[in-house]
């Protein structure tokens, strides 16, 4: 029984050969990589825009009918839950002041979360916050409340703060751990009558991949010259979610600028070990 044997040619191979060889690797993989680098470039540059999903206050079921909200693909493949924990139970209720629609647990204070309350959101899949709504955030003393201050934490771990300043009736927003912090200018002023204290944040979270929020109130100072006998509460307007970049598009992008960089390398040595001629 005779074994099939590859015959392999004898022939030398010259410098000119591995060159050629070489140079013809590099044209297809530089052919290839730019193609695939535009690839993911369009789409992290263009996906987000593209598939942004707003969940707004009006969208949540009626009021006193569930603690729980469930959005179902808001992003392909991504499904959202808000519940509501209040100290003496409670369901969603809605409330609209000057136009402005927000959410929060009932029956503590209506609409609204109060210091000692908890709304949590939590994703299917991670995805990036690119804007948060607040409203009914004062900046006291509306209401008998201090400059009040709406807490919200990503990932159980990434605490930011959107803290009001009567002086100047804007509000800062700060992430210390992500070394975030910036003003917020409100869309409705905190004021009333006249103002709803609605606040838009945007990117609150930089681009951190976030799958779960967690909505609490922390009580803040005393407007000077006022007296404060209530605990800062607000409720949530809106909450704008944006898809993570495709983990396929991540490593085609990858792989064809790995091979990309590894044909350059043999072309190099190729062009080393070659005559000059």
């Amino acid at each position: 029984m005779h074994r099939s044997q590859r015959r392999f040619s004898t022939a030398p191979v010259t410098s000119r050969d591995a060159r050629a060889r070489a140079g013809a690797a590099c044209f297809r993989a530089e052919r290839v990589a730019p193609v695939f680098s535009v690839i993911f470039g369009l789409a992290l540059a263009f996906a987000r825009p593209l598939h942004a999903a707003t969940i707004l206050a009006s969208d949540f079921p009626p009021s006193f009918t569930t603690a729980v909200a469930t959005f179902p693909d808001v992003l392909p493949g991504v499904n959202a839950t808000f519940a509501v924990t209040a100290p003496s139970g409670g369901l969603f209720q809605t409330n609209t002041v000057e136009g402005v629609v927000g959410v929060g647990p009932h029956p503590t204070t209506g609409a609204e979360i109060n210091v000692g309350e908890v709304v949590t959101a939590s994703f299917s899949q991670p995805v990036r916050i690119a804007q948060i709504g607040v409203a009914f955030l004062f900046d006291g003393p509306e209401f008998g409340d201090p400059q009040e201050i709406a807490q919200i934490t990503a990932n159980g771990a990434i605490t930011g703060q959107l803290a009001t300043d009567f002086a100047t009736q804007s509000a800062l927003w700060s992430v210390p751990s992500l070394s975030l912090s910036f003003d917020v200018e409100p869309t409705s002023p905190p004021v009333s009558p006249g103002g709803a204290g609605l606040w838009l944040v945007d990117d609150p979270f930089g681009d951190t991949p976030v799958q779960s929020l967690v909505f609490t109130a922390v009580l803040g100072p005393c407007a000077p010259g006022f007296s404060c006998f209530s605990d800062a509460d607000y409720a949530i307007a809106r909450v704008t979610l944006v898809p993570e970049a495709s983990p396929a598009l991540l490593l085609m992008a990858g792989v064809s600028l790995l091979a990309w960089s590894k044909c350059v390398r043999a072309r190099d040595v190729a062009r080393i070990r070659g005559d000059p001629g």
